[in-house]
């Protein structure tokens, strides 16, 4: 079984959890990464989760830093791309 690459798009946030993917991201370009378990859930308009997706032994393999330009209104995005060795799929809680 192959499962394609989980790519993550936000906005740039602030303290504490801010800095949280670049962290990450950072320790495997030192060296010191390990994978990890991730969960991402979609939530409904009520805020209850519809699905979630668990990925077991994922690490990121490529990190874009955001755009910045001073002459617009953008958003700064960064994104991260996630390798993962599997994938579950669970519906609602």
């Amino acid at each position: 079984m192959k499962y394609g690459d989980l790519i993550l798009k936000r906005g740039m946030a602030g303290p504490p959890t801010g800095t949280a993917l670049w962290d990450w991201f950072s320790t495997f370009v030192d060296g010191t990464g390990t994978p990890k378990a991730l969960t991402v859930t979609l939530m409904d308009s009520k805020r209850v989760p519809a699905f979630s997706w668990s990925f077991t032994n994922a690490w990121p393999v490529k990190y874009e830093s955001p755009v910045l330009n001073g002459r617009t209104s953008a958003l700064a995005i960064e994104t991260l791309e996630i390798a993962v060795e599997g994938m579950k799929l669970t519906v609602g809680q």
